[in-house]
Formats: C-alpha cells, structure tokens, sequence
C-alpha cells in the first residue's frame, strides 16, 4: 500500500471536519457518532479515531468555525445596541442556537469545561476591537438569554 501524502491526510481531516460541521448542527453532539461520519464521508470509523481519538476532539476542532458562524451573523459595524439587536435576530436562527448549544453541552457535561468561557472570550474580544468598547456587560447578558432560549427551546 502507497504511502498518504501530508495533502492526502489533510484532505481526509478536512473532510471529517466538513461533515462534522454539519453534522453537530443538524443531529447535534450526542447523536452524531463516528458511525454517522463514516456513513456520510466514506472514511472509516478506524480512520476518523486515527485523526480525532476522542469525539470532543471533533467539537474541540471546530471552534474557530463554529466562532466564525457566530460571528457573521452579529453585526459588528455600528453600535454595540445594533449588535445586541443582530444577536436577538440570530436566537431565532437554528444554526445560531446549535452551535451554543454544542458549547453548553461540551462544557456542562465536561467533555470539554472551558469551551463555552473560550467562545465568549473570543466574541469578546472581537466586538471589543470591531465596535471600539468593552461589550463585557452586553455578551453577558445575550448569552444569559440565549441559555434562556435554549432551555425554553427544548
């Protein structure tokens, strides 16, 4: 058998990473399996544990993806209360309340405890630079409702 190139196998892990997305999107963490991925990439579950040895491995991958979705659905070139207004919009987005539920999930079931402090320092930090003031309060409180949503959601 012909040895993988480094481009062969960063295909494979983005091809992982690509359904994954979807996947925790769509199904969610606990009903998305290596099962579920091999299905739907051809790649087998052997394989995809090669890459990701433990299924928080996948979610742990996708944060900066997962941070970007959040993003670009807030607005961040005006006022931080045209930004607070963006966010409420995305509560009412499926995609939006996925992916903080998946940061929920990872960090109340401890598969991964600083994942939902991670993706709130990393959305602080870019409003901070984009709207030119500390937003600390504001991304408090909409991720407070945003829990509120998911719970009222469920």
């Amino acid at each position: 058998m012909a040895r993988r190139t480094q481009e062969d196998t960063q295909i494979t892990i983005n091809t992982i990473l690509d359904v994954t997305t979807e996947q925790l999107i769509t199904l969610g963490y606990e009903r998305m399996s290596y099962t579920t991925l091999s299905e739907q990439t051809g790649i087998s579950r052997t394989g995809i544990c090669h890459h990701f040895p433990k299924k928080a491995d996948l979610a742990c991958s996708l944060q900066g993806r997962f941070l970007k979705r959040i993003v670009d659905k807030l607005d961040l070139n005006a006022t931080v209360e045209s930004f607070a207004t963006s966010w409420k919009n995305a509560l009412n987005d499926a995609e939006f309340l996925a992916i903080w539920r998946l940061a929920i999930q990872m960090t109340v079931c401890d598969h991964h405890p600083t994942y939902l402090h991670e993706l709130h320092v990393q959305i602080e930090s870019i409003t901070s630079s984009k709207l030119d003031q500390s937003c600390q309060h504001t991304i408090e409180w909409l991720i407070g409702k945003t829990i509120l949503t998911l719970q009222t959601s469920q």
